[in-house]
Formats: C-alpha cells, sequence, structure tokens
C-alpha cells in the first residue's frame, strides 16, 4: 500500500481512447477502466482515488465503486501530455495530498506491485518527480547527403523511452516546469515494455496474455528411474504455449535433467522438504506431477490453496485427492478414486514417433532389439546377450542394443562387443530409438514405456520384468502381442528364455498373430487427449482480475 499522504488520479477521458468506448469494453472479461480501478485499490483506499473523465458512463461506474469522480462532459487532454494538462485541473481537489500518483488505464498488464516498488524508490531517492520508462534497443543514426551514419561513440544500444503508463510528482510542483535544476527528476525502467495498449493489436495481445495461466511441472529423472518422465513432462509443456510454464525439481534428479529441462524453461532446483513452500510461494493456477507417488499432505497443501494438480503413474496416497491422476501403465486399478484414469487409451508417444515408419510383418526376422530400460538393475541386457547371440549368430540375426544413460554394467559390455560380439550394434542414451525400431521385427525389453513404443511400431516382444511394480503393468498381457515370462527368478531358466525367443523368432505364425494384434493399436491421437484432459481442469481455474 502507498501511504495516505498519497493520491492516486486515473484520466478517464473518452476523447483520449485508442478505439472508440475502448475504457468500457471487456479486455478478457474485465473492462480498461475497472482494471485500473482495482488495481488502485491494491494501492491506496477508495477515498484516496480520484477519476478524471468527461464520461457519464465513467462517473457511474466510479460511483459503484465508491471513488471520487471529476466530470467534464467538454474536457479534452493531449496524450502526449495528459499527466501535466491533467494536474492543472485538479489540484484543488487533491490539496491535503503530499504526492500525487498518475495511473492509465491503457496498461492492464502492469502489476500494482511494480508501482509499489517504484514509489519506494522515488521516495529513497528524494526526487520531486518520477517518470516510468523503458529501455528500447536501437542503432542511432544522423544523415548526410542522403547516407545513414551510425553513432559509434555510443556504450550501448538502449534508448530510454518515457512510458505513459504512470507518473509520480509532489503536489507542491503541479504545473512547475520539469526542465528547472530545483526539481529533482528519476525514472523507473518498467520491467516489461509489452504493456501499453494503443491499438487494436494491443488489445488482442494483452487478452492474450491476460488468458495465461501458471503452470508447474514438478518431473523425475536419474540413472535409476531414467528420463521417461521428464521426456513426458517436456513433451506436454511444448503443447500449452500459450500458458506461462516453470518447472521445478528435487535433488533427486540429475544434472543431466536439469540441464535438459533448464535448456528451454525457467527451471529451479529445491530441497524435497522445502519444495512444497516453494511451489505454494509462485501461486501457480496448475501443478502436474510427474514424480512416481504423491502423499496426500502434498496434494491436499496444493489444493487447499486453491491450486489444480494433475499427477501422472501415480499410486500413493495424493493420486485420489488430485483433480486428475492418469496411470497409463495400468490397465487394471489398483486403487480406488473416481478421477484416476486408467489404461493404454491414455499412454502417449514421445514425438520422436509421430513420423516414425511402422514395421510391416516379414517372414524372416533380420533383426533383434535388446533394451531394457535406463538402468537395467538386473543386467538383463548383457545376461540376454550372451544367451541369444549364438542362435542369432548361426540364422544370420543381427542384435541391436540400446543401453541407458544410468546402466551401470557399460563398460563390461563394450569390452564384450568388442571380444566376443564384434557383431553387435549397441546404441547409448539414444533420443532416436524409433529409427532403431524400424529396422527390427522383434525385440526383447522390459515392462515399461518401451512396450507401447513397440506396439506403435507393430513389434512383437519378449518381455521381462525388473520388480513387481513394473510386473503390475498389465499392457503386456493386453495387447496379446506379446510373450511374458515376469520376472526372471529361479523357475525362470535360461533354457525358458531362449526357447521363448527361438519361437517368438522361428514361428512364422505366431509372429504373425502378435504382429496383427499390436496393429489394432495407435497411440497418436493419445495426446491430443491427456492435453485436452488438461485444458478442462485449467478452463475451471479463475483468473485474478488485477495483475
Amino acid at each position: 500500500m502507498l501511504p495516505d499522504n498519497c493520491c492516486i488520479v486515473i484520466p478517464a477521458i473518452k476523447k483520449n481512447t485508442a478505439f472508440t468506448n475502448d475504457l468500457v469494453k471487456k479486455l478478457a472479461g474485465v473492462s480498461l477502466l475497472q482494471r485500473a480501478i482495482n488495481k488502485a485499490k491494491l494501492l491506496a483506499c477508495p477515498s484516496n482515488i480520484l477519476v478524471l473523465t468527461d464520461s457519464e458512463e465513467i462517473t457511474t461506474i466510479c460511483k459503484r465503486n465508491m471513488i471520487r469522480c471529476y466530470y467534464d462532459r467538454v474536457l479534452r487532454l493531449s496524450i502526449q501530455n495528459s499527466f501535466e494538462e491533467t494536474s492543472t485541473l485538479i489540484g484543488s481537489l487533491i490539496s491535503n495530498f503530499v504526492h500525487v500518483l498518475f495511473m492509465s488505464a491503457y496498461n492492464p498488464l502492469l502489476g500494482a506491485q511494480e508501482i509499489e516498488n517504484a514509489f519506494h524508490s522515488y521516495l529513497s531517492s528524494d526526487s520531486d518527480i518520477l517518470i516510468a520508462v523503458y529501455k528500447e534497443p536501437n542503432r542511432v543514426f544522423y544523415a548526410t547527403n542522403c547516407n545513414l551514419i551510425e553513432v559509434k561513440h555510443r556504450k550501448n544500444r538502449d534508448i530510454i523511452v518515457e512510458s505513459r503508463s504512470f507518473q509520480i510528482i509532489k503536489f507542491s510542483h503541479l504545473g512547475s516546469d520539469w526542465a528547472s535544476p530545483d526539481i529533482k527528476v528519476c525514472y523507473h525502467i518498467l520491467k516489461n515494455r509489452d504493456t501499453e495498449i494503443d491499438s487494436y493489436h494491443d488489445w488482442w495481445g494483452c487478452e492474450r496474455r491476460l488468458g495465461r495461466k501458471r503452470i508447474i511441472f514438478t518431473t523425475i529423472g536419474n540413472q535409476k528411474i531414467g528420463m521417461g518422465h521428464v521426456y513426458r513432462s517436456l513433451s506436454l509443456a511444448r503443447e500449452f504455449t500459450e500458458h506461462e510454464i516453470l518447472f521445478v525439481g528435487d535433488e533427486r534428479n540429475s544434472q543431466s535433467t536439469n540441464n535438459m529441462i533448464g535448456y528451454e524453461y525457467i527451471y529451479t532446483v529445491h530441497n524435497s522438504a522445502k519444495i512444497t513452500d516453494h511451489i505454494l510461494s509462485l501461486s501457480p493456477h496448475l501443478v502436474i506431477n510427474d514424480i512416481l507417488d504423491t502423499d496426500a499432505p502434498y496434494i491436499q497443501a496444493l489444493r487447499n490453496n486453491g491450486i489444480s494438480v494433475v499427477n501422472f503413474e501415480d499410486l500413493g496416497s495424493g493420486a485420489p485427492f488430485a483433480n486428475v491422476t492418469i496411470n497409463e501403465l495400468y490397465d487394471t486399478p489398483l486403487i480406488s478414486g473416481e478421477n484416476i484414469f486408467w489404461g493404454h487409451n491414455y499412454f502417449f508417444l514421445r514425438d520422436e514417433f509421430y513420423n516414425a515408419k511402422q514395421v510391416d510383418f516379414t517372414s524372416k526376422v533380420d533383426s533383434v532389439l535388446l533394451t531394457f530400460g535406463a538402468s537395467d538393475p538386473n543386467d538383463y541386457t548383457r545376461k540376454i546377450l550372451q544367451l541369444i547371440h549364438p542362435f542369432c549368430q548361426r540364422c544370420g540375426i543381427r542384435i541391436l542394443v540400446v543401453i541407458g544413460s544410468g546402466y551401470n554394467f557399460k563398460n563390461e559390455l563394450n569390452n564384450e562387443i568388442k571380444l566376443i560380439y564384434p557383431d553387435v550394434e549397441c546404441f547409448t542414451g539414444t533420443s532416436a530409438i524409433s529409427s532403431i525400431m524400424e529396422r527390427s521385427q522383434v525385440a526383447v525389453c522390459s515392462n515399461g514405456r518401451t512396450l507401447y513404443e513397440l506396439a506403435q511400431m507393430n513389434i512383437p516382444a519378449l518381455v521381462l520384468s525388473h520388480n513387481s511394480r513394473e510386473n503390475s503393468h498389465s499392457f503386456v498381457d493386453v495387447a496379446e502381442g506379446f510373450i511374458n515370462l515376469g520376472i526372471i527368478d529361479g523357475s525362470k531358466t535360461k533354457e525358458t528364455i531362449l526357447s521363448s525367443f527361438k519361437r517368438l523368432v522361428t514361428d512364422i505364425e505366431l509372429r504373425r498373430s502378435c504382429h496383427q494384434c499390436l496393429s489394432r493399436f495407435d497411440f497418436v491421437s493419445n495426446k491430443l487427449k491427456i492435453v485436452n484432459i488438461i485444458e478442462d481442469v485449467l478452463s475451471k481455474v479463475l483468473i485474478s482480475t488485477c495483475p
């Protein structure tokens, strides 16, 4: 709030409008004048606000807002000098104030906090007048004989331009000559130049900006968990270009994850114990959590502060309390909640798969893909490679291996490939696995997101699960295009794995049946479905009428 000895004056002259009725026309549901009045009320009590107008309609609006109004039907002000001319008209009405803040109604994006900060700077500098300005990068030339010669001695390319958004002046200097050496003038550089409305184009831009909502993504990615959650969050964030996107993470994320997100979006990392407080301090409209299981207190803290929540892959106690939880890896519900969407119909692909060519069925297998997630904690990669390589070598089948950044046996694998399996191709941490799948007719993989990508590409697979959570992913059975071996334990011998693999490769009718079962899946349209769900949640979030 401004001190009580400060008066806010809002010129609202219809003869000075950018276009007809712009002061009372609704901008994102609220008129320019009402937005200015709302902003002024955040800075001062109603008795300290004065609107200057030539309109009876605006006078009525002021009465309804219980603020003072100076009305003169024939009043006319020049746009360039409106603040100076205004000061000479209403001096007698505000003579009991020490400071006068002239505020334009044509800057709906300018926040009350920035005006308050400028006022405190004005006071601390002991100035008589403060002018709002903005920086504009420009090259400056002078003309000579029809030639332009750049001014080279300038230290920088920014010029300072006056803004009509607001000015502050001591009452005792109303109508004074600002060029007088006895008057100290300071300036405040606006954070955002794109705030003033001078045309319909400006109006349209402001309306779009005022409709923006703040979305925070929390995601996790490291060597153990992999990058799937990060890829999904980034892919979704790119769909909401009309909104403000922020990312928040904690110490569980790897540096490579932090770099990947920070390259595109504002990203801050916090201690996990303080992350909730930080999110609340940012006042988002929506939080999208892609961090596996959440707990109820965290989600309830967000919801109790009016923040909508969307969770992904969440079986925790917080899942039922989110507006929407999407568990696309589980076709059978594992927890109760009316707001939880289950199953493969909600899985969406990474962007690289949208233009990938699906694999046609062939009677002969030329290549097999081995991939077991980002970390492959059970080292299935080397175990399966050792098991199937002799058979593949005899049959002329090329083995394509994809390992993740968290795979701890990379050196051992590379040495074995160099010494024992020189015909094997190995790819590390690839972001274009779709191109490798395009070369494969079958696969051996873990029971995660890769399975859905293989289904999209029509590639049958032998599937192994790393743990009980992964083993609960039921798409492997629903799809009917995979051979599910579950978690490898004492009952799953090498002979069982090898015989299952040989059958998948050599049984043409089995592979044909698997291929046909997988061909019915098409996950391309699912991303739009998820975006629409999130948009529906966003549409129910109210936006404040004040910046």
